[in-house]
C-alpha cells in the first residue's frame, strides 16, 4: 500500500474517532434527559423520556461501530 493510501486511511480513522466522541457526548445528553424526564408528572415529558432513552441506546451502538471502524482504519494505515 502506498503512503497516500495509508494517509487517507489514517485520516478517515481519525475522523471516525472524532465522530465517535461527538456521538458519545450526544448519547450521554440524551440519557441524562431521559432520566430527568422519566418521573415527570407530565405525560408528554415521560413520552419524550422514552424517546430520549431510545436515542441514547442507538447513539451508544453507533459509537461502538465508529470506534471499531476507527481502530480498523488506523490499524490498516500502519501496516
Amino acid at each position: 500500500m502506498d503512503d497516500n493510501s495509508k494517509n487517507e486511511l489514517a485520516s478517515q480513522g481519525a475522523e471516525w474517532a472524532r465522530l465517535s466522541s461527538e456521538w458519545y457526548r450526544r448519547a450521554i445528553t440524551w440519557s441524562m434527559l431521559a432520566t430527568r424526564w422519566a418521573n415527570s408528572s407530565d405525560a408528554s415529558l415521560r413520552a419524550m423520556s422514552e424517546r430520549a432513552d431510545a436515542m441514547s441506546r442507538q447513539a451508544h451502538r453507533l459509537v461502538t461501530h465508529l470506534r471499531i471502524g476507527a481502530l480498523e482504519l488506523l490499524d490498516a494505515a500502519t501496516r
